[in-house]
């Protein structure tokens, strides 16, 4: 499920603006002219919908000529021309013709050609992508960047055919000193590992570690970089190196959360302050529109072990933003306001479970959290036993694993007559439960 069309384009327009456009004037003028529009519109109280986003996008390119683009223009407006169709359609020939120049530029075209016309990641050519003859001068130049964000999302078969030729040229953008180059190639190698290509644990390791090491000498380098680069560079560097990258979160010890502060006066420090509890951890934002569609699940969820040693924990952090009954809120730099407004937007929405707010960001790399919403359960001891779970996934599944939790550490449940017995299992029952909780934990527990 996809965030709200208002949460896309607030992070599209916070992003836009962002952008090094250098002296090409048209990219920094549509850019502005989007977030200027954007801003009124909040200002004027008024939902932002694809259909309005759509109405701007198609005054806004009225007069641009989409066949005089550079490759480079088209990808700094692409997510404008694809609310455009007339647009959009004009793309094809010209780029195809782009995509003959010999050049980085030629290889930048013909990356955004096969993003066109792929209908799924299985359509993607890296044969031809990867012998364009702009590769080595794209790679020079760090317009090859886009191919290797979409290459992490190709086929782990069609990437192993070309294992040694992208392990090589993996190492060589994370040696060099460019920021781009070097999150690329930590991209394109986990991108790798994921997919599965070939690579030994020990292989993977080594090349996690290279780019994570890459990646914290270029922070070390530029360490006052006001475009965030340096917080993104980071947050990469502890995944690569952290356990949900490595698969060795499942089983094992939760990485510690520590609070900034928590809902309703608590007092608890860290997640450690949990433990001998089954924990459910919910990754959310206020501008997550999914994560606001579950609530009713974590309700209910909440509702369920209420009496028993459940904890549900909404983890976030502090975002600089607060999105709630009066619109977005500015409180950048102003913690303990953002807090305050998180207090009243429990009352609002009628969540009934703690609230925290981590040191960590809300995308914690030890998690894996790339997405949100992200649920975890951690067993009494602290051992994480899921991973990435959705809120809104069938209830009985996470009542199956909740309940079994609890059940495994002897504590009271559900379905329990209160001395640590259910009522109506026998062995040859818990033995199938027990298979029946493995075939969940294979099928919605991977790390993502």
């Amino acid at each position: 499920m996809s965030m709200s069309i208002l949460s896309v384009l607030v992070l599209v327009a916070a992003s836009v603006v962002a952008q090094d456009a250098g002296d090409d004037q048209l990219v920094t003028g549509l850019q502005e002219s989007w977030a200027a529009w954007l801003d009124g519109e909040r200002e004027a109280g008024r939902g932002v919908t694809r259909e309005a986003a759509a109405e701007w996008a198609k005054s806004a390119l009225a007069d641009v000529d989409v066949t005089t683009l550079t490759p480079g223009q088209i990808e700094d407006i692409g997510w404008m021309l694809n609310m455009v169709p007339e647009k959009q359609a004009l793309l094809g020939d010209h780029l195809e013709s782009l995509a003959k120049d010999p050049s980085g530029a030629g290889l930048q075209a013909a990356v955004l050609l096969a993003r066109q016309q792929m209908n799924s990641a299985a359509d993607l050519d890296i044969s031809m992508l990867l012998s364009h003859p702009g590769l080595e001068s794209a790679i020079e130049a760090g317009e090859a960047n886009s191919l290797f964000s979409m290459l992490r999302f190709a086929p782990g078969e069609a990437l192993a055919e070309h294992k040694d030729q992208l392990i090589a040229i993996a190492k060589r953008l994370i040696a060099s000193k460019d920021t781009g180059n070097i999150m690329a190639g930590g991209g394109l190698i986990e991108g790798m590992a994921q997919v599965g290509v070939g690579l030994s644990k020990a292989e993977r390791n080594t090349l996690f570690d290279a780019a994570a090491a890459a990646m914290l000498a270029a922070v070390e380098r530029d360490p006052q970089d006001e475009d965030e680069m340096n917080d993104r560079l980071t947050s990469r560097a502890k995944f690569l190196t952290g356990p949900a990258a490595r698969g060795e979160l499942l089983g094992n010890t939760a990485p510690n959360l520590e609070y900034l502060w928590v809902s309703d006066g608590r007092n608890e420090k860290s997640l450690r302050d949990h433990k001998g509890k089954v924990v459910v951890v919910d990754f959310w934002a206020t501008w997550c529109g999914p994560c606001i569609g579950s609530f009713p699940q974590v309700r209910e969820l909440q509702e369920r072990y209420k009496d028993y040693d459940v904890e549900i924990i909404g983890a976030t952090s502090v975002q600089g933003t607060h999105y709630g009954s009066e619109g977005q809120v500015d409180v950048e730099g102003k913690p303990a306001e953002e807090f305050k407004l998180m207090q009243q937007f429990m009352g609002e929405k009628d969540i009934t479970w703690t609230i925290a707010f981590t040191k960590d960001n809300v995308f914690n790399p030890m998690y894996g959290v790339n997405g949100i919403p992200h649920v975890v359960i951690i067993d009494t001891e602290g051992k994480v036993v899921e991973n990435g779970l959705h809120p809104g996934i069938d209830p009985e599944k996470k009542y199956v694993i909740i309940d079994r939790l609890l059940h495994d550490a002897g504590k009271p449940h559900p379905h329990d007559d209160g001395h640590g017995h259910d009522h109506d299992h026998d062995h040859a029952h818990d033995h199938d439960h027990d298979h029946d909780h493995d075939h969940d934990h294979d099928g919605d527990g991977k790390d993502h």
